[in-house]
């Protein structure tokens, strides 16, 4: 018999703010304001005291009516979490999402009247799987470049009307998912530079005989983007491009990936899903989540996250036991912290604060602890990996 899905519970402490100081009540909790307790005592808990704690509860303040006073807690989900039962102690740092961009380059040996084809092919996009199943999501962008003979516009070929017209029918595709841009990538080789569509002319003058070139940037699917939360929710709205260039093209150009795309961790519009998600078990609203008339997600859910916020997230996973009568159980649970990602990992002072307190608290049960993770978070959208440096692996953000 499989497991049960784990009841869960999503907390968001709001503006970074210090952990609960030691031996006070749930009660003392400011608006937003985490802290960890004594499932025994109910008090709240350092690094010092809770080495001698066998279970305990996280708690948030709440002001559900927006006058600045406490009215209720939100808790971790279930009653406790023994630290004997614990099944996973993780840290996610936020990680934004990044498109994939391709650039095409070299093109040489243009002719007139010839058409040229690129084929993209799109994958990774959760929505686009559910669409198409094992189908191939694709799309062909041809062009063909001006008449020849003395009459016509360029007779003999022109590397820049083809990147032009290429830019142009990428760019009218009224599904836009993918952008077309002119790079520069002759007088700035390794690093290429976008060139906006108004300077194209004044660059061509500019350099007689050099050739411009066309990046692809894919275009996050925007179903979270929505009045409400969106009732078909997807993880992975990101696409990664494989670009084919068709023949002739395949002989007189150059495909080269400039920059990988990055599915995102730790966005707003996730940790508001969860939420949502979490209000099925909280009560808030319960496990009838939409509405029978509209069919459309209520919005009485507690949610603090916001769609442009950064989080990052601590998660716990434990399955505490209980007998009752002849009966044994054993139920999964599930609490996940999102705390507002600042920049400068070590400098986030929610987690800085509760961190070595869960580390020093699970550390009697051999988890590795998760404080000097939080140096390596970085909440900057232009940061990719921790390792930037070099812009033709790493691109230019």
């Amino acid at each position: 018999m499989s497991a049960n899905n784990p009841v869960f519970q999503v907390l968001v402490p709001l503006n970074d703010q210090a952990v609960l100081g030691a031996g006070l009540p749930v009660t003392s909790l400011a608006v937003g304001q985490i802290g960890v307790f004594s499932y025994t005592t109910g008090l709240s808990q350092s690094a010092a005291t809770i080495v001698n704690e066998r279970a305990i509860f996280l708690a948030v303040g709440v002001d559900e009516n927006g006058d600045g006073v406490v009215d209720t807690i939100a808790t971790s989900a279930g009653t406790n979490i023994p630290r004997a039962y614990l099944d996973a102690y993780s840290f996610r740092c936020y990680n934004p999402e990044r498109s994939h961009t391709v650039d095409i380059t070299d093109f040489s040996n243009i002719n007139c009247e010839t058409t040229y084809s690129v084929k993209v092919e799109f994958r990774g996009n959760t929505q686009a799987y559910e669409m198409f199943g094992f189908n191939q999501f694709s799309k062909t962008f041809s062009v063909t470049t001006s008449c020849c003979g003395s009459g016509c516009a360029c007779p003999d070929g022109d590397c820049n009307e083809l990147a032009e017209l290429l830019v142009n029918a990428v760019n009218a595709d009224k599904d836009g998912i993918v952008l077309a841009q002119y790079i520069d990538y002759t007088t700035t080789p390794g690093t290429p530079i976008v060139v906006p569509a108004v300077d194209v002319a004044a660059w061509i003058a500019a350099n007689p005989g050099l050739c411009l070139g066309v990046r692809l940037v894919t275009i996050p699917s925007k179903v979270y983007a929505y009045c409400n939360v969106p009732l078909k929710y997807y993880k992975n709205v990101q696409f990664k491009m494989l670009v084919s260039l068709l023949e002739p093209l395949n002989c007189d150009a150059v495909v080269a990936t400039f920059a990988e795309p990055s599915f995102g961790e730790g966005q707003g519009k996730d940790i508001g899903w969860l939420e949502y998600e979490a209000g099925g078990y909280n009560g808030k609203p319960g496990p009838y989540r939409v509405g029978e008339m509209l069919g459309t997600a209520f919005t009485n859910f507690q949610r603090f996250s916001t769609n442009a916020g950064k989080y990052n997230q601590l998660n716990l996973h434990y399955s505490p036991e209980s007998v009752g009568g002849w009966q044994e159980y054993k139920n999964k649970m599930n609490t996940i912290v999102a705390a507002q990602c600042t920049t400068g990992g070590s400098a986030n002072t929610t987690f800085n604060g509760l961190l070595p307190i869960l580390d020093a608290f699970f550390a009697v049960e051999g988890y590795e602890a998760m404080d000097p993770v939080l140096a390596n978070c970085d909440c900057e959208d232009v940061v990719y990996t921790s390792d930037y440096n070099d812009p033709t692996e790493d691109g230019l953000g």
